[in-house]
Formats: structure tokens, C-alpha cells, sequence
């Protein structure tokens, strides 16, 4: 989400109603929650409410929403590219099933989900899982990442790291070690 599809409609729809359920700013939840699991920031958030509850509110509207749901430029022709390819997201394994079907993108044989880990992003578990499943060193893998908490976990990984200013400000990515408009830049004849 923001580095291979946009699904920004979804993820502020489903994400306000929660901020109207607990009486917070929708715009800064919104924000906040990005590039992180959504067990993780409903505790964060509402730290009282019963968060398998909550969590499961959030995870049933974002599954039934896939309304404007599309892949960004350049995310088919990095799927389907020659090199070694793993999503590494912080969705479950069921969003990012509906949201990688939604945009028409292929799935990758390596795909890591906040089911499969224990520590969210900024945490590096996720993307050292998925250099040990692509059988590479995380140093020689290269992260493509659209939120500052995905850059920390990659730059955390020991992974190069390219930011994508497809969701948040160049200036919120400045950690990454290289910055693109998106994946399209790549793909360039």
C-alpha cells in the first residue's frame, strides 16, 4: 500500500471511522497508521478499547472496501521483473490478498504479512524474513518503501533503501538512502 497500490481511499475511510469511534482527529490518524500494523496502532491509539475488537472493526472495512483500489505506476513491471521479488507489507495475509487482487497485480511466491511476524515496522523482522525466504542477504537486497516507519525497518535490515514519495513528504523520507517520485522511475526506456 503506497509503494505497489493505492489504496489510500480505503485506508481513510476505514481508518476515520475509527478515529470518530474514539474521538480523535481523523487526519492525524490517518497519517499516523501508515507503514504500521493495525493490531499495533489500534493499541497505540485508543490504548482502553479492546483491541482484537477494534483491530477486527478496522481489518472487516478495509477488506469490504476496494473502491478505487489501482496499482501505482511501475509496480506490475517491478512484479514481473527478472530479479528476486518479495512484498514485504504490514496488512494481514487477507488484505493484502484483496488489495493485490483489487489492483490486477500478480502475487509474488514471497510474501510477508503482520501474520507472519511478530514485530511490526519500524521493527526489521519483517524484511529479514523476507531476504531469508528469497535466500539473499539482507545487505544485498534493495527496499522500496512509501512510509518513514517501512524506511527504518529496511534501513534497520541492513537493506539499501529507496523512498517513494507516493504517500508522505520527501522530507518525512529523508532516511532513505535514495528518494523516487515511484516504481515507474525504473522501468524508464
Amino acid at each position: 500500500d503506497g509503494t505497489l497500490i493505492d489504496s489510500s481511499g480505503s485506508t481513510r475511510r476505514a481508518w476515520s471511522a475509527f478515529a470518530v469511534r474514539h474521538g480523535l482527529d481523523p487526519e492525524e490518524v490517518v497519517e499516523s497508521v501508515q507503514g504500521q500494523p493495525s493490531r499495533e496502532s489500534v493499541r497505540r491509539l485508543a490504548p482502553d478499547a479492546d483491541p482484537e475488537f477494534e483491530q477486527g472493526l478496522v481489518d472487516q472495512a478495509e477488506l469490504a472496501d476496494t473502491e478505487g483500489i489501482v496499482a501505482l505506476p511501475g509496480a506490475l513491471a517491478a512484479l514481473k521483473s527478472d530479479k528476486k521479488v518479495a512484498i514485504v507489507t504490514s496488512c494481514t495475509d487477507a488484505l493484502a490478498t484483496v488489495r493485490i487482487g483489487a489492483a490486477g497485480l500478480p502475487r509474488p511466491d514471497v510474501v510477508i504479512t503482520a501474520d507472519r511476524v511478530t514485530n511490526g515496522k519500524p521493527d526489521p523482522e519483517a524484511f529479514l524474513l523476507g531476504a531469508s525466504e528469497l535466500g539473499v542477504a539482507p545487505s544485498d537486497c534493495i527496499v522500496f518503501e512509501d512510509a518513514p516507519a517501512g524506511i527504518a525497518a529496511g534501513k534497520a535490515a541492513g537493506a539499501f533503501v529507496v523512498g517513494l514519495r507516493t504517500t508522505h513528504s520527501a522530507d518525512s523520507l529523508k532516511r532513505a538512502d535514495l528518494l523516487l517520485g515511484d516504481l515507474s522511475a525504473l522501468f524508464r526506456g
